[in-house]
């Protein structure tokens, strides 16, 4: 049990600025489309319909319809990628690496690890039009360094438990007071009391192993 090699996740880094999406561009075209009548019916006080006038409001009309529809057909469909994948994060027993730059564990203070998401999750958003099915890349790591310095990466998961693959050096993580045993069970996904006490029992085993070879 106290092999432990190192795991690899993909980094993803997020685009910044602004990512025009079916929900952005569907609610600027009916901004718009109510400001123009704002204007003419408001503003300069024209009260007369016109040719443009029916152009605007199918527009608006239009543009609704084509949010629903593109709701309804996301239920089956990824959302898009805000960003792109570059380079790894790689956790060790005694570092972690993100895009090539190491940080030795002797030189963090704790990490922290978010990994509720993976591909082709469903994740159903009342007020958006977008597809439902997630990317798998809304995962994140964070590791505060002894010197204060925090350091950030979103990473891709393809299943739920793809952490789980790096359980061993979570292990020696949590042994060396990097990571709280709550958040290592909400990592690798133990939330029943069953699950806690079978983990519990996994840490105790790992520690015995680690202290016969003098690794701890």
């Amino acid at each position: 049990m106290s092999n432990i090699g190192e795991v690899k996740f993909k980094i993803f880094k997020k685009k910044k600025g602004i990512f025009w999406t079916n929900t952005l561009i569907i609610n600027t075209v009916v901004v718009i489309c109510f400001v123009i009548f704002i204007i003419k019916y408001q503003v300069l006080s024209i009260k007369e319909n016109n040719t443009f006038d029916k152009l605007v409001g199918y527009a608006a009309v239009g543009i609704i319809f084509y949010g629903i529809f593109m709701k309804i057909i996301g239920i089956v469909r990824h959302k898009p990628l805000k960003g792109k994948f570059e380079g790894s994060l790689i956790l060790e027993r005694d570092k972690i690496t993100i895009n090539n730059q190491v940080y030795n564990i002797e030189d963090i203070q704790n990490i922290k690890v978010l990994n509720y998401d993976y591909y082709g999750k469903f994740k159903l958003e009342r007020y958006d039009f977008e597809a439902s099915l997630s990317q798998g890349v809304d995962n994140d790591l964070e590791i505060r360094l002894n010197s204060g310095k925090i350091i950030k990466c979103a990473f891709f998961q393809f299943n739920r438990n793809d952490m789980s693959a790096a359980k061993k050096n979570l292990f020696y993580y949590y042994l060396n007071n990097k990571i709280l045993f709550f958040d290592l069970a909400s990592i690798l996904d133990k939330s029943e009391t069953y699950q806690i006490e079978i983990l519990k029992k996994e840490l105790n085993l790992f520690r015995e192993e680690l202290a016969q070879k003098k690794i701890l």
